[in-house]
């Protein structure tokens, strides 16, 4: 069984096999904004619009980057080069 977290807060336990990958992408896009928040401080929207169009192996990349990650700055030239 998984936790989700729904939109309004609530939490259920899913099967794996019941879960929406479309959902789950839409998910881990928004722990990915969490971290980086959490790293960084707030994130303007127009980077937030950029996350939302990532990939799932954009979306890998860019886990794996966040760690290097020390300003803002970063992040945009991160998006630069790998979207598109």
């Amino acid at each position: 069984m998984q936790n989700l977290c729904l939109e309004d807060g609530e939490q259920a336990q899913v099967s794996p096999a019941a879960v929406d990958p479309a959902q789950s992408l839409r998910v881990e896009k928004e722990l990915m904004l969490h971290q980086l928040e959490h790293r960084m401080g707030t994130i303007p929207a127009e980077i937030e619009q950029q996350i939302h169009t990532l990939s799932v192996y954009q979306l890998e990349a860019l886990a794996d980057a966040v760690p290097e990650f020390t300003e803002p700055a970063h992040l945009m030239h991160w998006l630069q080069i790998n979207q598109g």
